[in-house]
C-alpha cells in the first residue's frame, strides 16, 4: 500500500513539472518566423547605453530610452525586463508602432543599497529583427563613506 502511495505522489509530481515544462515551451513566439527579415519590424535606439557617470547613494536615475520603427511592418514590444529589482521600466506602449513611428521606454535605477561600479541591462522583447535588444545603464554609485 505505501508503495503505490509513494508511486501516486511521485507521479503526480512528475506529470505536474510536465505540464509546467509544456505551458512555458507554449508561450514562446518565434517573431517573424515566416517573414523575411526585411519585411519585418526594426526598433532602432537613439543608442542603447546611457552612462549616467556618478551619483551619490541614494539617488534616483530616470532616462528614457528613444527609438523609431525603421522596418516594413508594425512593431509590437511585448516586454521589457530589467536585470534586477533595483531597476524598472516603464511607458512603453502594448500598441503597435507603425513603420517610421517613435516611441520611448523609461527606466529608472534605484541605487539605494548599491555603491560602487554599476551596469545594468534591460532586455526588450518584441517582433522585430532581432526580436532581442538590450540597453544599459551604466554608472558609478558613491557610497556614504566616500
Amino acid at each position: 500500500m505505501r508503495k503505490t502511495i509513494s508511486f501516486l505522489i511521485l507521479s503526480f509530481f512528475v506529470f505536474s513539472c510536465t505540464e509546467i515544462e509544456q505551458r512555458k515551451v507554449n508561450t514562446i513566439v518565434i517573431p517573424g518566423a515566416n517573414q523575411k527579415s526585411e519585411d519585418m519590424a526594426k526598433m532602432s535606439f537613439d543608442n542603447e547605453l546611457y552612462e549616467f557617470g556618478k551619483i551619490m547613494e541614494g539617488e534616483n536615475i530616470s532616462y528614457s530610452f528613444h527609438f523609431e520603427n525603421t522596418g516594413n511592418s508594425d512593431l509590437v514590444i511585448s516586454d521589457v525586463l530589467p536585470e534586477c529589482g533595483c531597476t524598472s521600466a516603464k511607458n512603453w506602449s502594448k500598441k503597435p508602432y507603425r513603420p517610421g513611428e517613435k516611441g520611448e521606454i523609461t527606466i529608472t535605477f534605484k541605487s539605494e543599497g548599491r555603491p560602487g561600479a554599476t551596469d545594468k541591462r534591460i532586455t526588450v522583447i518584441s517582433n522585430a529583427f532581432p526580436s532581442v535588444t538590450d540597453l544599459r545603464l551604466k554608472g558609478e554609485v558613491i557610497g556614504p563613506n566616500k
